[in-house]
């Protein structure tokens, strides 16, 4: 009995350790393989606010035994505002198994100034002291005759201020057979990354100005207003402080580029004194009268569901925390998990996924 018990655990070992094989990509889920594209946003300050964005991505592919200026390839750089009116634009190429390296304050030096202005957010109150949008990497064959569309870029991203001892890290987000533009969508834009429910993760250690939590949203499509239908999309969250006390809220979250300053939005019921630290579990809605349409869908026609065209949602929280000296200052940027909507991509597990159709009307 016991040896047949061992010839059962090393049988369980053995698929343990050589029986899954090699690990594939879900196309419609945020998993972190290489892309065709890339998208992430990017955040900097103005004159006086060292914050900046700074990213690095790898071109992974290189074939051995074919010359060395064979292995290349090219992509063109579109910027974005908030509201996904299109910037700026540039092209780049990598050769094998090379990185491109940018950052945000650097790409705003290169633009006019009718370009950054474009780009100007007001993260602060009553001040504009901020650019944000975000920027893809799209690959451009024409631009490389010969070259071939292929799974990979590796984007890594920074939202660093070292000057006050901040410096975060965030995989930027790699779409696998090309990003669909508008949507954000992986398969050059036919299947999206779907989000009915989003839970953010919050903190934040004191009052002092440098001690912050962003959740910044990124989103394949504005709030809908095609006449004569007008969609409010928004959050609708209960937020838990860690001594399980929820109170329900919402959050309006008209453009593609969210960020939200999080203190902003919370109960003053949840919170006496600082740290306030916490979670949400927040809906994504979009309501025109008594129609309500759940997940990331943009619903044009609340009369149906044949006009309604799923996009994809990405999310982190960006959480700071100043101290009295730089040395003793900390910052990190978590991915924010979610439910999935179940018709649109992404496991069809009812564990992991639900619908996202409309409610009402």
């Amino acid at each position: 009995m016991r040896i047949r018990n061992l010839l059962s655990v090393v049988a369980m070992l053995s698929v343990l350790l050589f029986g899954f094989g090699t690990a594939h990509a879900v196309l419609g889920v945020a998993d972190q393989v290489p892309g065709q594209d890339v998208v992430f946003p990017i955040i900097c300050g103005q004159t006086g606010n060292n914050l900046n964005t700074l990213w690095a991505i790898a071109d992974t592919v290189a074939t051995p035994d074919v010359p060395f200026s064979d292995n290349q390839s090219c992509a063109r750089i579109f910027v974005f505002d908030k509201r996904s009116q299109l910037v700026f634009d540039d092209d780049i190429c990598w050769t094998a198994n090379d990185v491109v390296v940018d950052d945000c304050k650097a790409l705003i030096a290169r633009m006019s100034t009718s370009q950054q202005a474009a780009l100007e957010v007001d993260l602060d109150p009553g001040a504009v002291t901020h650019y944000a949008g975000y920027i893809t990497y799209q690959q451009a064959p024409d631009l490389l005759p010969g070259a071939a569309l292929v799974d990979r870029y590796v984007p890594w991203v920074y939202l660093v201020d070292l000057q006050k001892g901040f410096a975060a890290g965030m995989n930027g987000v790699a779409a696998e057979l090309g990003l669909g533009i508008p949507g954000l969508n992986e398969v050059s834009g036919s299947l999206p990354v779907t989000a009915a429910t989003i839970f953010p993760r919050y903190f934040i250690l004191n009052t002092l100005a440098d001690s912050w939590n962003w959740w910044i949203l990124l989103m394949g499509a504005n709030e809908d207003a095609t006449t004569p239908f007008v969609y409010d999309r928004r959050l609708q969250c209960v937020i838990c402080n860690e001594e399980e006390v929820c109170i329900s809220t919402f959050i309006d979250i008209p453009d593609e580029l969210m960020i939200l300053n999080v203190v902003d939005h919370l109960p003053a019921v949840l919170h006496e004194t600082p740290p306030f630290a916490g979670f949400a579990n927040c809906s994504i809605v979009s309501t025109s009268g008594t129609f309500t349409q759940v997940g990331t869908i943009d619903a044009n026609d609340p009369a149906t569901t044949t006009d309604d065209v799923p996009y994809s949602l990405y999310g982190w929280s960006y959480q700071r925390a100043a101290d009295s000296s730089a040395t003793l200052s900390w910052s990190v940027i978590h991915t924010i998990d979610r439910l999935y909507c179940s018709e649109f991509g992404g496991p069809h597990s009812p564990f992991t996924a639900v619908q996202c159709i409309p409610t009402g009307g």
